[in-house]
């Protein structure tokens, strides 16, 4: 099920009482309206409005505001994350691929990376994590990080298991079962020992709070 939500402005008045608030529009589309299953794993909209939706194995939606439209991907047709960049470029993560969206002649096709990684490195499951930052894209699974930055793909391998990432002030951070929380510095993961707590809590969830140049 996908549901929008609008804001509205909605006026009523009784006798000399006026009321005005902000009353939402709610629209839901059913799986039968965008040909697809229940469970949206992710959404973009891109910078002239076309909105995207990661519908596990369904697949990859485009819905223009009238039609709905299935892209096909190059391999695997489960996609689990949904990532874009400051310059409106959507990026895709799938079961043992991810790429990009590009439209040639009004067309939305999609563009694996897969070419980018070495041969033994191509062998991974469910890119569960796209996560963007200035010029780099992060395509996150649980054994590996794929960096995609200035047209290479740079590998970080988990020791035991990346949870989640999120991004801080302007930096990537990383929860690493057992090892706490990493980041990544030049071209190295690299662990916050002030993070050495979170080794001991049995969580999968990261919330970052941050504040005066510290967590």
């Amino acid at each position: 099920l996908i549901v929008f939500v609008c804001s509205h402005n909605f006026a009523a008045s009784s006798r000399n009482i006026s009321w005005k608030f902000k009353s939402p529009i709610i629209k839901n589309y059913s799986p039968d309206v965008y040909h697809g299953k229940g469970q949206v794993w992710g959404i973009v909209q891109d910078k002239r409005g076309i909105m995207y939706f990661s519908n596990g194995n369904n697949g990859l939606l485009e819905y223009d505001g009238v039609n709905w439209k299935k892209i096909r991907l190059r391999k695997s047709q489960t996609v689990r994350s949904l990532g874009i960049n400051d310059e409106g470029v959507v990026f895709v993560g799938s079961i043992g691929d991810f790429g990009y969206l590009k439209v040639i002649n009004g067309q939305t096709r999609y563009f694996s990376l897969m070419a980018h990684i070495p041969i033994k490195e191509r062998v991974f499951n469910d890119i569960w994590q796209v996560v963007t930052l200035k010029n780099s894209v992060f395509f996150r699974s649980q054994k590996t990080i794929f960096r995609w930055k200035n047209g290479k793909i740079k590998i970080f391998k988990a020791e035991t298991r990346f949870y989640t990432t999120a991004v801080v002030n302007n930096n990537l951070y990383i929860l690493q079962r057992r090892k706490g929380l990493m980041t990544i510095s030049g071209d190295k993961l690299v662990p916050i020992k002030s993070s050495q707590k979170i080794i001991k809590e049995k969580t999968k969830v990261l919330t970052l709070l941050y504040g005066k140049g510290r967590f």
